[in-house]
């Protein structure tokens, strides 16, 4: 379902790795799509160019990245927006609260 509504593409070999782990970029690029899907909107896009490593989040999860924080879900975590690391558990379920609570 979720990728016959564009949220999910998988991998560029056409898996798609359900147990690998997720990294927050890519749950906000996964976010960022579902919030599309369902007609809710996030305002805008926003700059990114607050966060001290704003230059290494992926070009793919850019819109995506700038759409979340312009719109309040994510926030980053001391001036950073670690879109390489690993997402936790609690960022997800900060993540789909604030998704939620649009």
């Amino acid at each position: 379902m979720a990728h016959s509504l564009g949220i999910v593409n998988g991998f560029a070999d056409g898996t798609f790795k359900p147990n690998n782990p997720i990294s927050r970029q890519d749950m906000m690029t996964l976010a960022a799509r579902a919030l599309s899907a369902a007609g809710k909107s996030a305002a805008g896009s926003g700059s990114l160019t607050a966060y001290r490593d704003a230059a290494s989040v992926s070009g793919y999860a850019a819109d995506s990245v700038a759409i979340l924080v312009k719109s309040g879900i994510v926030n980053g975590k001391n001036g950073l927006l670690a879109p390489q690391d690993l997402l936790t558990r609690a960022e997800a379920t900060v993540i789909l609260y604030r998704i939620w609570d649009l």
